[in-house]
């Protein structure tokens, strides 16, 4: 039994590669080998698992039928932007961490997802739909109580959304038992590879569980690494995922319950890829001040604290796009946040903005590159 793993999400990580034609972990690890020569063996280490793992379960499951789509096809979520945790397969077996008990395993799943309460399927299809930007503002999202819930269908009817999300998301809504029984029976197969393949990813799954518990869960590991302060008194889970291992996302629902996504060996990862590599960080810090609101934002919250609501009026953006702008901001060191009086506040990482700097300096008044 692993504490941070569950089958499922890989497996759901699989057929959504399948159905949107992501890149392969074997491709993924000759693009990054091209790009970092000097460290192709500690590369080929790290990706080993997750190429091994991705190979078992295309020779195993052959068949992805069109049906296959309508539970894996990715939504666009803010700004347009496409990621795994966008589709139907996320949306009903992997945002845990305002549900109560966790299990990783299939069966137990799907019968606590049958015997969800309403209103608790009512935040999981709100929270969704805030990723993907429908509400204009905060004030829009519903409230749900156990009074009042089953009531969604006319939001989903009234708000701007693409036709086919909409269609998708009502029939999800009203058909959940039946499509949590069809989800389950679709990825059973690809649970069974993956825990009659455990010998191929335990060794490295203990050793990360171990890290991230050193570092103090995962609220240590996003503020020693990204500098962001979870709030206090909300549930929050952690899922690593073999097959997605260069990536680190995270995702609250309504009541700012997290869920974060980190790929098997992630944090080794990014420090064998940084590395006597001031370059590319740097460049990977600059991207994230490329976006001209992230960048004005920044600015704004240099002069003084502000909280999410306040951004979102200021820069005529909705409430979820202040979130995703400040995850950004966030996970490059450049801002840290608190919780007050009901309010998420942002403020500048001056300390670190400074350090930012000065390595951007140093690295371009470096007598080794020049010539």
């Amino acid at each position: 039994m692993f504490k941070y793993y569950s089958p499922v999400d890989d497996a759901i990580v699989f057929f959504t590669s399948k159905v949107n034609k992501s890149m392969t972990n074997a491709d993924l690890l000759r693009n990054l080998n091209k790009n970092y020569p000097t460290v192709e063996k500690k590369l080929e280490r790290l990706l080993k698992p997750s190429i091994e793992l991705e190979k078992k379960l295309s020779s195993a499951i052959k068949t992805i039928d069109a049906d296959y789509e309508f539970l894996f096809k990715l939504d666009e979520s803010v700004d347009g932007i496409l990621t795994h945790l966008f589709n139907p397969a996320w949306l009903l077996f992997s945002y845990c961490s305002g549900r109560g008990e966790f299990s990783s395993d299939l069966n137990t799943c799907i019968r606590n997802l049958h015997a969800l309460p309403q209103h608790k399927r009512d935040v999981l299809f709100l929270s969704y739909m805030s990723d993907l930007e429908v509400f204009e503002d905060i004030s829009m999202i519903p409230k749900v109580s156990e009074q009042e819930c089953g009531q969604l269908i006319e939001t989903m009817r009234t708000l701007k959304m693409e036709p086919s999300v909409r269609t998708r998301l009502i029939e999800l809504y009203v058909n959940f038992d039946e499509y949590v029984s069809r989800l389950g029976t679709i990825l059973k197969p690809a649970v069974d590879v993956i825990i009659a393949n455990e010998a191929i990813y335990a060794e490295d799954l203990r050793k990360n569980e171990a890290e991230i518990d050193a570092l103090g869960g995962l609220r240590g590991v996003v503020k020693q690494k990204y500098s962001f302060a979870m709030k206090d008194g909300i549930a929050e889970r952690l899922h690593i995922c073999v097959l997605i291992p260069n990536d680190a996302s995270m995702r609250d629902d309504v009541n700012d319950n997290v869920d974060a996504f980190f790929g098997l060996n992630i944090l080794e990862l990014v420090d064998v890829l940084y590395s006597g590599r001031e370059n590319q960080k740097l460049s990977t810090m600059f991207k994230m001040l490329s976006d001209e609101t992230r960048l004005e934002i920044l600015h704004s919250i240099c002069k003084k604290p502000m909280y999410g609501l306040e951004l979102a009026e200021q820069f005529s953006i909705s409430a979820p796009t202040v979130s995703y702008h400040m995850r950004k901001l966030g996970m490059g060191g450049f801002t840290e946040s608190y919780f007050d009086g009901g309010r998420t506040y942002y403020h500048a990482n001056m300390e670190n903005i400074k350090k930012f700097v000065k390595s951007f300096e140093d690295f371009l008044t470096s007598e080794s590159d020049k010539k």
